[in-house]
């Protein structure tokens, strides 16, 4: 397997997590007040977005060439990092 390979499932595997998240928090965003519910959904259509693109991303790294693979592997970190962030804010907030 090569290092590229490696990454891509390790990313990969974070993103599925995260996606999990996601779906947990989406219902606890169902369950919430109504006032303060359609913020929830609107955080949670967000998350999806950017979890969406992320992949979008990781896709790109996966199946370009090896010329890229050190110009897109920022790129997903950085995507990563801030989806993880999304992520744990939007966690904080739904407590």
């Amino acid at each position: 397997m090569s290092e590229r390979d490696a990454y891509v499932g390790k990313m990969k595997a974070r993103l599925d997590e995260w996606s999990a998240e996601i779906e947990v928090l989406e219902a606890r965003a169902a369950h919430a007040r109504a006032s303060a519910r359609a913020e929830y959904e609107r955080q949670m259509r967000q998350l999806r977005e950017q979890a969406s693109e992320t992949a979008d991303q990781l896709r790109e790294l996966r199946d370009g060439g090896e010329s890229a693979w050190n110009e897109l592997k920022g790129g997903v970190e950085q995507a990563m990092g801030a989806l993880g962030d999304a992520v744990k804010r939007a966690h904080d907030q739904l407590r």
